[in-house]
């Protein structure tokens, strides 16, 4: 994350129980991330957290515009946000891995 460059990211999460989360941070496109490491074809990229938390990105999720970001949260923590996604799960919290395959 330290090699891309971070923008606002603003819009509105909703867990699990409807209830609607406003984020308001700095953070870049999952693409982007991915596009710094030079990689640029791929099918999925598996998104895990430091308890082993895991949930998989398609590659059409992360290239839709406004869709999946990477977000630093406090204490330099990432979390993984998926808009527009009913499936709250999929907004993880403590990044320490991507896996592209």
């Amino acid at each position: 994350m330290d090699r891309v460059e971070l923008t606002a990211v603003r819009g509105t999460v909703i867990n699990g129980k409807g209830e609607e989360r406003r984020v308001d941070a700095q953070g870049a496109p999952l693409s982007a991330v991915l596009a710094e490491a030079g990689i640029t074809s791929y099918t999925q990229t598996a998104v895990t957290a430091d308890d082993e938390y895991s949930v998989t990105v398609t590659q059409e999720e992360a290239a839709a515009p406004d869709w999946v970001f990477l977000i630093v949260q406090e204490g330099e923590r990432t979390q993984l946000l998926v808009f527009g996604d009913p499936n709250s799960k999929r907004n993880v919290t403590n990044v320490i891995r991507l896996t592209v395959s």
